[in-house]
């Protein structure tokens, strides 16, 4: 039994299981902040650029097969701004590790 707990010890350590949770739940909290910024204070300026209020619901009949425009659309807005805020988020960190890596001493 104490073998299966060194397997899983060491398992968590060669693939760095930690790290990755730390990540994976930075992600969704970037997640989360980017699309307040979206539902907050970009759509209000995209819902003032396209009138009507029912725009997300668009639907483009094709025969018997209805696109959802309007869904599309809005999910294209959310994910391009969702990217460019990641984006800035990774910036705006890259900045700030670079004075960290100027202190930090010189490898031998």
């Amino acid at each position: 039994m104490a073998n299966v707990f060194a397997e899983f010890r060491d398992f968590l350590k060669e693939f760095n299981v930690v790290a990755v949770a730390v990540g994976i739940v930075t992600g969704i909290a970037v997640k989360e902040y980017a699309q307040s910024i979206v539902d907050t204070l970009i759509m209000p300026f995209v819902n003032v650029l396209i009138p009507g209020k029912g725009w997300a619901e668009w639907v483009l009949p094709l025969g018997p097969v209805k696109v959802m425009g309007g869904m599309l659309l809005a999910r294209s807005i959310d994910f391009l701004i969702i990217c460019f805020v990641v984006f800035l988020f990774a910036k705006f960190m890259k900045t700030l590790a670079k004075p960290l890596a100027a202190k930090a001493p010189a490898a031998k």
